[in-house]
């Protein structure tokens, strides 16, 4: 999954019809689990409060996630604008707690 920090919030664009946008208009409560390293170790997990965000600027026009993962476009052969389309729910997940395990 893609996001962006904020530093208060999470950021990340979903197709419209995921799971994910039900289950977040259903239950708000999150986790996000991150792996920081290439072995699959020392675990991150973050919970949250999601929220659609429906006044947000897509994610062509959100210049921190396009600059995050320019080379993530690149790879999956879409543009920029073909991904918003595609992506063009945007989610916000608001910071509440985290736990790691090394």
């Amino acid at each position: 999954m893609w996001f962006v920090w904020d530093g208060e919030s999470f950021l990340i664009f979903s197709q419209p019809n995921a799971a994910k946008v039900d289950h977040i208009n259903a239950n708000p409560s999150v986790c996000l689990h991150l792996d920081p390293d290439e072995w699959g170790e020392n675990i991150v997990i973050v919970g949250g409060e999601a929220r659609i965000a429906p006044d947000h600027p897509p994610a062509d026009r959100t210049a921190s996630y396009v600059e995050k993962y320019a080379w993530g476009f690149e790879r999956l052969e879409v543009s920029v604008s073909e991904y918003a389309s595609d992506y063009s729910t945007p989610i916000l997940i608001a910071f509440k707690h985290l736990r790691t395990y090394y």
